[in-house]
């Protein structure tokens, strides 16, 4: 039996949203992992708090099969505090054809989706999708609210793993 690691790759630099007063809201980590359980997800974020702080009142691993969300004092270890399907994500800002790629979404496009999903939520261009299981989240979290006018950007502050 093959064992699945739960440990991300060392190095990796988050992608950051930002309010429109510049204050940290949620720190995103993107990986093209297809399958990805809940349960290593939380050992993931368990393993990310041994070894830095997560300086923002939510947290994201957004993965090709699935976005989770923990708010900031949320019990190391614990499941994430929100769970959603990234499908309507890919479809809208991917297309078909990359969803359709064997080799599965490359890391970059997930960080462009993740990145074009929030700012265009965030600044109005698009509207809340009531069938989007990722818009629902946001929404039920309390993120939504607070997310209006922000920006995402690429943070070379946080060095994750």
């Amino acid at each position: 039996m093959n064992a699945v690691s739960t440990r991300l790759p060392i190095a990796k630099v988050a992608l950051v949203l930002e309010s429109r007063h510049r204050r940290r809201l949620l720190l995103i980590e993107c990986m093209p992992a297809y399958v990805f359980p809940i349960e290593h997800a939380a050992i993931a974020r368990e393993d990310l708090l041994a070894s830095c702080e997560i300086d923002a009142p939510y947290f994201m691993l957004a993965f090709t099969s699935g976005l989770y969300l923990w708010r900031k004092d949320t019990t190391p270890g614990a499941s994430p505090d929100y769970t959603a399907s990234p499908e309507t994500i890919w479809r809208a800002y991917l297309g078909e054809r990359e969803l359709q790629n064997p080799a599965g979404v490359h890391e970059l496009n997930v960080e462009t989706a993740v990145t074009v999903w929030l700012e265009d939520l965030a600044w109005g261009t698009r509207k809340l999708d009531p069938r989007s299981d990722a818009d629902r989240m946001l929404v039920r979290s309390g993120l939504y609210r607070e997310m209006e006018r922000g920006t995402v950007r690429l943070d070379d502050t946080t060095v994750l793993w």
